[in-house]
């Protein structure tokens, strides 16, 4: 089971990373219906998620949601798709190096006492719903094709 969580997460950031470098910088940064998110933004929260993740996995409480009053908005230094890419990436293997061996292991959490396996597996099913927004943003662009292959 954790060979499999932790293969699981390298291949959803694998799927993350090739939908990432399929858009162009244009579509990375273009909010559709001129107040949607973008795909930048979308990635920031993935990324911020991941270290909330981590955090609690190392047994740090992350504190308060930063964004607490609308969505995430990436800042301008993180507006760049190698920037983006290292960042998710940084994030996804800092989790998986957190989680260990010990699956089974309690950690204690705002919410009451979770297993290792109860925190971990929030963040990849979280990378690929907005992962589905990645490659949503690619067919409004005109591209159907499937990158993960």
């Amino acid at each position: 089971m954790v060979k499999f969580l932790h293969d699981q997460f390298k291949t959803n950031r694998d799927f993350y990373v090739k939908d990432l470098e399929a858009l162009s910088e244009e579509a990375l940064s273009t909010p559709f219906a001129g107040n949607a998110r973008t795909p930048y933004d979308i990635t920031f929260e993935v990324v911020e998620v991941n270290k909330r993740v981590h955090a609690r996995l190392a047994g740090v409480e992350p504190g308060p949601w930063p964004f607490a009053d609308g969505w995430a908005t990436a800042p301008e230094s993180f507006k760049y798709k190698v920037i983006a890419i290292a960042e998710l990436v940084k994030s996804v293997d800092a989790i998986v190096e957190a989680m260990g061996d010990d699956m089974s292991k309690v950690i204690e959490s705002a919410q009451g006492p979770k297993t290792v396996f109860e925190i971990a597996a929030f963040a990849p099913l979280h990378m690929m719903y907005h992962d589905a927004q990645l490659n949503y943003v690619q067919s409004l662009h005109g591209d159907s094709e499937m990158h993960w292959m």
